[in-house]
């Protein structure tokens, strides 16, 4: 059985492998972002939950895990330019296209099922961030 660290570690790792044009951070966004200035676009790696699962139709037993990433881009011109990106910048939608196309069905290179892509959505902040959030989840069997 993986831990939650190793899990974390595994999303991450693979995001950064997969090209993404940010730079990807374990933690909660709400409790502040890494520096002082948020300078270019950023992943927040999360666990959520995890929850036991049995099927007994085949005897086997398991763990769901529900982690959530939460992209996030800071634009001063507006939020359409935060959300769409412009001529210098990755827009947020870009954002949370790359991290649907590194994670969808992706394994991680760890025994588990793929991992299912849940939900999404986006919230404008002031001072002209803009933060996404996925959810996702990935079940190891026993």
């Amino acid at each position: 059985m993986y831990t939650v660290v190793e899990l974390e570690d595994a999303i991450k790792t693979t995001l950064e492998a997969g090209g993404l044009d940010a730079r990807i951070f374990h933690g909660d966004p709400q409790k502040g972002f890494p520096g002082e200035k948020l300078s270019s676009p950023v992943v927040f790696v999360l666990f959520e939950k995890s929850e036991e699962s049995s099927f007994m139709s085949v005897q086997i037993s398991g763990t769901t895990f529900s982690f959530k990433l939460f992209p996030a881009v800071k634009n001063l011109r507006s939020k359409t330019s935060a959300g769409r990106g412009d001529i210098s910048s990755t827009g947020v939608y870009d954002l949370m296209q790359s991290i649907r196309t590194v994670l969808v069905g992706s394994t991680l290179g760890l025994s588990i099922q793929p991992l299912r892509f849940v939900s999404g959505k986006i919230d404008a902040m002031p001072g002209g961030l803009t933060v996404g959030e996925q959810v996702w989840l990935l079940e190891v069997f026993e």
